[in-house]
Formats: C-alpha cells, sequence, structure tokens
C-alpha cells in the first residue's frame, strides 16, 4: 500500500465494521436528518396542509413546500418521490397523538 501525497494511508473498509458500528452510523444519520431545519418547516408545512385537506396529492404537496421556498435537506427542489417520506412520517405521528 502506497501512502497518499500527504504522507497518510487510507485504511480500511465497511466490509469490516460490526452490527454495533453499522447501527450506530444509521442513528447518527436519523438524528442528523431529524435535526435539519428544513426537515422541521417540511413537515410542519405538511401536517397542516393534511389537516385542512386529508386527501392532498403528493404531487400538490410538492408544489406547495416549493412555492414556500423550502429546499430539501440537500438543498433541491421538491417531488412526488421525496415528499412520500415525509407524509409518512407526518401520519404515523399524527396517529400516536390521536391515540
Amino acid at each position: 500500500m502506497k501512502p497518499d501525497k500527504n504522507g497518510n494511508y487510507r485504511l480500511g473498509s465497511p466490509q469490516g465494521f460490526t452490527a454495533d458500528i453499522t447501527q450506530a452510523g444509521m442513528m447518527a444519520a436519523k438524528e442528523k436528518a431529524h435535526a435539519n431545519e428544513n426537515t422541521k418547516r417540511t413537515k410542519h408545512v405538511i401536517r397542516d396542509t393534511l389537516k385542512e385537506n386529508p386527501d392532498a396529492s403528493l404531487t400538490f404537496l410538492a408544489e406547495r413546500l416549493n412555492t414556500y421556498g423550502i429546499p430539501t435537506s440537500r438543498g433541491k427542489r421538491f417531488n412526488k418521490f421525496n415528499v412520500a417520506y415525509f407524509r409518512k412520517l407526518v401520519k404515523e405521528e399524527m396517529s400516536v397523538k390521536n391515540e
């Protein structure tokens, strides 16, 4: 193995990760995603829209989020596919609160 131009070696691969390390990484990624300010705003807009219109389409929700200028966590525009994930989360949260 050769060092890079700074003299550092790139060691390891994900094949050697234990289940605990893999799970910890997934949990850290989820926590980061839920703490994202755009994620909070997105869920809030979807929750309010579903209260007004429970049968709102994914396309309608995406258009509303884009109209409000809310970007995805990566700074992109919303589409019906990534809105489906958020609608599922919001509906689960709403059903838990109603129980």
